[in-house]
């Protein structure tokens, strides 16, 4: 169409502009087609050039459009691209009344696809939540005051002695910090993936100043509440702990409210203790008007004001919705619970209330300690409705959204994915309200217990008895599957910026050609659901099917990674239970998801990743787990052996000459640990016997959970020769082949050519500030980031696809290798590279040749930038060295590898 529009602004000898072209281009691009018949009747006659020829595009638009449909309906190979354009059901698909005829019954398509995301207003609702970033004076930690101190220096110098007069004043900190509380139950696996949206969210604000997660449940044996860190389940935390003595938390409770402790109170006593000494609220997944299907709705709805910042939750003011509610609450037992949603309007009332704004009323309730009522069982109710009088019950209580989103279901499989897919492209302005009144509703169940899914990812729904076969009777049965297949395939081709015969032929001979796009995860789901959909009519559908199957084969994006990789001497077996380096244990499973940007720092997919590990114990029994949280052990992850082209391209972004030139390596399994060694992972084993250099205990003070920095290259040998020590397995740092193969997570790379040009970073071409901490300063199209100034907590951001934190900026990271300034000569093993020592193994065995190393005055190479480097030096092929190897800075740290059978 794009050429056609050329050849016929050359006929016409049209003289445009740049900014002319472009605005015919915006109006191609926004005016909808199928309005162009009225516009063109509704002109309004201003000046201006564009005006002028509005009647003459019309008309040309139409034409091409009208000439494009004619070729592409001539050669479309989709089944159903033939048939009649989709109109949405909506009100006049009223809700069947008749008697439903005998009908073979429709298959629900066991399949598995992968996630889409949720929450799709992550920008709005942070410029929302902007005022909880105010700061306030620090009551322990000073700054320098510049402007006061060159004013009180500039007063007090004389001519020819000047004289320097700091002036100190409290630092500016954030006024709040956060723990996030995220229950478990079984309904809460439905909203795994909101889950881990939001804490993303939460965790990257910049809102507070610090912010941890944990797991809450409620043991229904010993009648208690438990709460764990989310990465360590043995290890209990009582609930007082959780109260900050200076009232600065918010206490975020994560959870739809339907487990049976919420209706029988068993949260409540605790949720008045934490309301009492600071601030406390609800996160529900449901919109307002659902909370009645929960424990909230036998509660007494209230709003709540608050005036003043600083005054907790139990002392902001309570406003019943019903004066007459009001006798139902017992002031010395009962606990006001703020409660807020996923909507803009919800989050900008509840952000005003808890920082004393005063105009504005957040929705709460007012729950009691007693037990609020039975769960009530409303299945039987329901089996003794007739699916037409289910449908009806749905019709009557259902929003317009959920109900055209419930039939255009009946067609495909149902899962979180496809209900997704389905919603964000034939009813882009639904929102996650109606996707909950779809899930939670009850037409549909799924096949299995909830209890039985590992990841929401496997959950699959199914029509209850006779409301699919009864949908698809009233809808139109084969043609209206089909037409739904049918609309799925145009509007993604629209998305994705293709006509439907371009858009076909990619997927079904050329599918990574769409991999870098933001829409790709509903490609997957799309696919998915074809190819099931499809194969059950037979015929030439299923022979389309088998062709996309194919096609979609080549895409795995999800690779099988349940299994890793055992050792032999030579060779990698692979095997699920591999066992601990010189132990007999097995090691554990680490599930989480990695993510991919584009060149804007837009996610554009998920993808869930599992790696193995080991946990290296650090406390006075190192077989047990440590006591508490400070003694966090060290997780060792499962690097499996691989191969890839080191340093990067001729034609990369800002590249330096030393990164060339690019060499294949072929890396052997080891273990990494999966964060920079952190402050009181590196107090444990300073105070551990000498080996030959003293360690200081304190050389940064951060944050136990932030990364140790002030290390020098000779520090991290001692460290090494300690932990192998106590441990008695051999830990060394990396080597600089085994950071980069580690840090890109590109693993079995089979291409033979050379300057292979990987992606900048494991997330992308880019890198933003919400993925990592480095700078803030752009490198692509992405906008400006937060520059924070100093290290976050390990484990802040998502990993990379082998399971590894922060690879990209907070702290630099110490590679064995001495410096050398290219890569000629550099070997293809993985091994350290040192022709001066070349014949022995003293990097195999950092303990017995510790003093060899402490004698090397040689330059050491640095990996993976800092929290105030530039994106560019953060980039995965990026390499440092600094002068002498005893040299320290604050943004100085590294991490540990544990090899296994391997000779350097």
């Amino acid at each position: 169409m794009l050429e056609r529009l050329i050849e016929f602004m050359v006929e016409e000898g049209w003289d445009l502009t740049p900014s002319q072209i472009a605005d015919v281009l915006w109006f191609w691009q926004q005016v909808e087609l199928d309005t162009l018949g009225d516009l063109r009747e509704n002109i309004v006659p201003v000046e201006g050039w564009i005006p002028r020829i509005w009647r003459k595009l019309v008309d040309i638009f139409k034409s091409l459009e009208s000439k494009e449909a004619k070729e592409e309906n001539s050669s479309v190979s989709l089944p159903a691209a033939s048939s009649p354009s989709l109109q949405l059901p909506s009100s006049e698909h009223y809700p069947l009344t008749t008697s439903a005829q005998d009908q073979s019954s429709v298959e629900e398509f066991p399949i598995k696809v992968p996630d889409t995301g949720i929450l799709g207003n992550t920008l709005e609702l942070g410029r929302t939540a902007k005022p909880l970033k105010q700061k306030i004076n620090s009551r322990i930690a000073q700054e320098l005051d510049i402007l006061e101190t060159v004013r009180q220096s500039a007063e007090l110098s004389l001519p020819g002695f000047p004289v320097y007069f700091p002036v100190l004043s409290p630092k500016k900190v954030r006024w709040l910090d956060a723990v996030i509380l995220i229950e478990k139950s079984e309904s809460m696996l439905l909203w795994q993936p909101l889950l881990a949206e939001v804490q993303d969210f939460l965790e990257n604000l910049g809102a507070f100043r610090d912010i941890k997660s944990y797991q809450i449940s409620w043991d229904e044996i010993q009648d208690k509440l438990h709460i764990h860190p989310l990465q360590f389940p043995n290890q209990k935390i009582a609930p007082q702990c959780l109260i900050d003595a200076s009232g600065r938390r918010l206490i975020l409770i994560i959870s739809d409210c339907i487990s049976s402790a919420w209706y029988r109170g068993k949260y409540t006593q605790t949720l008045r203790q934490w309301g009492t000494k600071g601030f406390i609220t609800l996160l529900n997944p449901f919109p307002e008007s659902l909370w009645e299907r929960t424990a909230l709705g036998y509660g007494v709805k209230i709003r709540l004001g608050n005036q003043n910042q600083g005054l907790v939750s139990q002392q902001w003011q309570a406003i019943p919705f019903s004066s007459w509610e009001e006798h139902k609450i017992n002031q010395q037992t009962s606990v006001k619970l703020p409660i807020l949603s996923l909507e803009r309007e919800s989050m900008g009332a509840w952000v005003n209330v808890i920082t004393g704004k005063g105009k504005s009323l957040c929705a709460g309730a007012w729950l009691t300690t007693n037990s609020l009522a039975e769960v009530n069982n409303q299945e039987e109710a329901a089996e003794n409705l007739s699916p037409w009088q289910q449908i009806n019950q749905f019709y009557a209580t259902s929003s317009q959204f959920a109900w055209q989103l419930i039939q255009l279901l009946s067609a495909i499989p149902v899962t979180l994915s496809t209900i997704r897919l389905v919603q964000q492209t034939l009813i882009p302005d639904s929102k996650q309200v109606n996707v909950a009144e779809v899930v939670m509703s009850d037409l549909l169940t799924p096949e299995a217990p909830l209890k039985d899914y590992q990841h929401p990812q496997q959950i699959q729904f199914q029509f209850k008895p006779g409301i699919r076969e009864a949908f698809q009777e009233r809808l139109g049965g084969q043609d209206f599957v089909l037409t739904v297949i049918s609309k799925l395939t145009e509007k993604l081709a629209e998305r994705f910026g293709y006509s439907i015969r371009e858009f076909e032929a990619i997927i079904l001979t050329n599918p990574l050609k769409l991999t870098s796009h933001e829409d790709f995860n509903l490609l997957q789901v799309f696919a998915t659901i074809t190819v099931s959909t499809l194969r059950q009519y037979g015929g030439k559908y299923a022979d389309y099917a088998q062709q996309l199957e194919q096609s979609y084969s080549r895409l795995s994006i999800y690779p099988n990674k349940e299994t890793i990789f055992s050792v032999t001497v030579a060779t990698l077996t692979v095997v699920p239970t591999t066992s601990v380096p010189n132990t007999s244990d097995t090691l554990q499973l680490f599930e989480d998801e990695t993510v991919f940007v584009n060149r804007r720092g837009k996610i554009i997919r998920r993808e869930p990743l599992k790696a193995y590990y080991y946990d290296e114990s650090l406390s006075a029994n190192h077989q047990q787990p440590p006591a508490s949280a400070e003694c966090e052990p060290i997780r060792m992850i499962a690097i499996p052996e691989g191969e890839f082209w080191m340093g990067s391209s001729k034609k990369k972004k800002e590249r330096y000459n030393d990164e060339s030139p690019q060499h294949k390596v072929k890396v052997p399994s080891f273990f990494m640990s999966q964060t920079s060694i952190t402050e009181a992972q590196w107090r444990f084993v300073a105070n551990l016997p000498q080996q030959q250099r003293k360690l200081n205990p304190n050389p940064s003070s951060d944050g136990d959970n932030h990364p140790v920095s002030y290390v020098s290259w000779y520090d991290a040998i001692e460290f090494c020769a300690r932990l192998s020590s106590y441990s008695r397995r051999d830990y060394r740092l990396p080597s600089e082949a085994e950071w980069e193969y580690a840090c890109r997570a590109i693993q079995n790379e089979n291409s033979t050519i050379n300057n292979v040009s990987y992606p900048s970073f494991h997330f992308g071409e880019t890198l933003t500030t919400e993925l990592a901490n480095y700078g803030g300063s752009t490198y692509q199209q992405e906008p400006e980031g937060e520059y924070r100034g100093e290290t976050t907590p390990v484990r802040s951001f998502k990993p990379n696809a082998f399971g590894l934190y922060d690879m990209h900026g907070n702290v630099w990271e110490w590679c064995l290798d001495p410096w050398h300034d290219n890569y000629k000569g550099a070997p293809t093993d993985g091994s350290v590279w040192d022709e001066q020592n070349e014949n022995d193994n003293r990097y195999h065995y950092i303990s017995k040749n510790i003093d060899l190393f402490l004698e090397d005055s040689r330059t050491h190479v640095l990996r993976g930038g800092s929290c105030g480097s530039l994106p560019r030096n953060c980039r995965s092929a990026y390499r440092i060295y600094f002068s002498y190897p005893g040299v320290v800075g604050n943004d100085i740290g590294f991490r540990v590898v544990c090899a296994l059978a391997r000779t350097f």
